[in-house]
């Protein structure tokens, strides 16, 4: 980044049939301060009318045609695609707060080794879904930390933790800020929340399967742990 240089971000936006709220997505994404160098929207041979919503948006929105495989294979296809100095990660029915890119840029700025910010993030709910908005609630699982969206990088951490698997149809958030762990990657969690995650019936959320998909990511981990260690 030249001297007084704004840096750029790359933001990649998986989606599959998400028309219905992939403007607010994209349009929170604009938002941002400064704007971003390039919003990729990695389709994955949508039907619904997405590829034409995003194709009417124009520089820096730009429409790829994904891998047909899945969120995590999409986030790959992006990053090796990323032309920006930083990149991050948004939910095709997500939203980023007006501030989130500024204040993460500010930590990078205050903190010259750190590779990866993260922020926290707040659930909302679309009508209809009360009782499941009650029952999050009292059992306090509104807000966390551990999702994609919720991270700004520097495109080069990439090269050191390596790619996102793309077999990891859920959790692959998970294998990979491990993975990023585990090689040193400096990361710094903002105690601020700056995404708000969309729930509604069509949501991933909904569709995902038990969590013993987590707890295979967990055995992963400990496998090329215990790899590394010769045992």
């Amino acid at each position: 980044m030249a001297e007084g240089a704004s840096p750029t971000v790359t933001c990649i936006i998986p989606t599959f049939n998400s028309r219905t709220f992939l403007a607010d997505a994209i349009d929170s994404v604009l938002g941002q301060s400064p704007p971003p160098l390039e919003v990729l929207v990695v389709d994955d041979q949508s039907t619904d009318g997405t590829r034409e919503l995003v194709s009417s948006y124009g520089p820096p929105v730009r429409l790829v045609t994904g891998p047909a495989e899945g969120p995590a294979g999409a986030r790959q296809h992006g990053v090796s695609l990323a032309r920006g100095e930083f990149v991050c990660f948004l939910d095709s029915d997500d939203l980023f707060a007006a501030n989130k890119q500024e204040r993460q840029l500010e930590r990078f700025e205050a903190r010259r080794d750190l590779e990866i910010s993260v922020c926290g993030y707040e659930l909302f709910w679309e009508a209809g879904l009360e009782e499941e908005e009650e029952r999050y609630r009292a059992a306090g699982r509104v807000r966390g930390t551990s999702l994609f969206q919720t991270m700004l990088a520097r495109r080069s951490v990439f090269a050191k933790v390596g790619p996102i698997e793309e077999a990891w149809a859920y959790g692959d958030n998970i294998d990979w800020v491990a993975r990023a762990r585990d090689s040193g990657t400096v990361i710094e969690i903002l105690n601020e929340v700056f995404v708000r995650r969309r729930m509604h019936p069509a949501s991933l959320t909904h569709r995902s399967p038990s969590l013993d998909r987590y707890v295979d990511v967990v055995k992963a981990r400990l496998d090329r742990v215990r790899a590394a260690n010769g045992r």
